[in-house]
């Protein structure tokens, strides 16, 4: 037999008659553990199996969102993002200012990292073919500069892609035995070279 009590807020659970405050603890069955127990309306009681199942749920998300963040900051730290959105409005501006369609731009430049990712070294070339210039050294610079952000956001995208498809396959777990174990909720997203 054990016992179980509230102490400040918290459930304990102790087989040891020794430790139970005899005036507040209740009998539960051996082997119950505190995270069986939740309080209501100050008492304590047995939670379900959806509460259960909810909780796994909810500590399998908070786990997956902690390693989808590591993951991406690996790679691709908050530093280097910030640094990114800069470049990428400076070249965009440059460029501009030299009288390249920018919107047109854009669109080469998301066609060839949908066409060619992970290979930006391709990409590049295709589009240097089209905008690069041999008087102007930094014309090719920001274009390289744009191609590698596009790259590293796409990146991003392809990694939240995975994220997002591993959390609803925990949400529309309807048991224990539906949930992913721990260890699998990884990322294989490979990091584009040359970026």
């Amino acid at each position: 037999m054990a016992w179980a009590w509230i102490e400040n807020g918290n459930i304990f659970v102790s087989d040891s008659a020794d430790v139970v405050p005899k005036d507040i603890a209740i009998e539960v069955p051996d082997g119950t553990l505190p995270q069986d127990l939740t309080i209501e309306n100050g008492s304590i009681i047995f939670k379900t199996e959806e509460q259960k199942l909810a909780e796994i749920k909810a500590d399998l998300i908070k786990l997956l969102q902690n390693r989808v963040t590591r993951y991406i900051t690996t790679y691709y730290p908050d530093s280097k993002q910030r640094s990114d959105a800069s470049d990428k409005e400076t070249g965009e501006a440059y460029l501009a200012y030299k009288q390249i369609n920018i919107i047109q731009l854009k669109a080469d430049i998301t066609s060839q990292v949908l066409a060619h990712y992970p290979d930006f070294n391709t990409a590049l070339k295709n589009i240097l073919k089209v905008y690069g210039s041999k008087r102007d050294p930094y014309i090719n610079y920001w274009l390289a500069q744009l191609i590698k952000v596009a790259f590293r956001q796409y990146f991003v995208n392809r990694v939240k892609q995975q994220y997002f498809q591993m959390k609803q396959n925990i949400e529309n777990a309807t048991s224990k035995n539906d949930l992913p174990a721990p260890d699998s909720l990884t990322f294989n997203e490979p990091w584009p070279e040359g970026v």
